[in-house]
């Protein structure tokens, strides 16, 4: 653990200091400030805010986060050679590019609310669904970036991969279950469209955010499913407890990944 936490350090004091985190940090205030400042509704500017996370925040998290990882595959070897378990280098790394991201995030959209409303704006609802959802997709496609990244060893190919997967779970998961929908809509597919929807992190956000501002307009068919089968408050159940498990997973295969490579 201590090994972890002095990675962790060395590599987040590394970060925070990165211009592309200071820019990413200046993206998300200037669009909370003039989405919610310039909206007539608070509803409005949240969809919109929302749509603008659940894309910009899985693509950042999965370029960068490949492009940090080659970029300290020296610094990398060097922590290789010495006593320090893999599973502390890799993860200490990881740890500190998830929170430097989130870190620029969450104050970029806080500050769009407290120039708003002031420090009743910090008590909004709706500040609260649109961090932990860019926290975990942060946590989510940055781990994810990583382990592909790990088992590639060709920079242009793990990059490539990583924006692969955005774009197939940002994208075109959602024109795949519009097609599944339409060829099987003469059958009860309620049932699989919880479960599809459950396999897209980016979903899981879009739903639980919806839920959370309650517009069924704009919810889309698997959010109305969500609503229907579950109400708001299971329903937000079941997407965090999804949300947890999207997490585990890369993490876990990371440290098990990591005990196998040859570097």
């Amino acid at each position: 653990m201590r090994d972890l936490f002095k990675v962790f350090s060395l590599s987040f004091k590394d970060l925070i200091r990165s211009r592309i985190i200071l820019i990413y940090f200046l993206f998300f205030s200037a669009a909370s400030f003039s989405l919610l400042f310039f909206s007539g509704s608070v509803d409005k500017a949240v969809i919109s805010l929302m749509n603008i996370v659940i894309f910009i925040v899985p693509l950042i998290a999965s370029v960068y986060g490949s492009v940090n990882y080659y970029n300290s595959l020296e610094f990398t070897e060097m922590l290789l050679a010495q006593p320090i378990k893999r599973s502390s280098i890799f993860l200490g790394q990881l740890f500190a590019l998830a929170l430097a991201m989130i870190i620029s995030f969450s104050l970029g959209i806080v500050l769009g609310f407290l120039i708003r409303d002031g420090f009743i704006g910090l008590q909004s609802p709706y500040l609260k669904s649109l961090l932990i959802s860019g926290a975990a997709l942060s946590l989510i496609f940055s781990g994810i970036s990583f382990l592909i990244s790990l088992k590639n060893t060709d920079k242009a190919k793990g990059i490539s991969y990583t924006f692969l997967i955005w774009l197939v779970l940002a994208i075109l998961y959602d024109g795949f279950l519009l097609i599944w929908f339409i060829v099987f809509e003469d059958y009860p597919i309620e049932k699989h469209a919880l479960v599809l929807s459950l396999l897209n992190p980016v979903d899981i956000c879009r739903i639980d955010l919806m839920l959370e501002v309650d517009s069924s307009a704009m919810m889309g068919y698997t959010g109305a499913v969500f609503k229907s089968f579950f109400g708001n408050s299971l329903g937000q159940l079941i997407t965090s407890s999804a949300l947890i498990l999207w997490i585990i997973i890369p993490y876990a295969a990371i440290v098990r990944t990591c005990k196998k490579i040859d570097f």
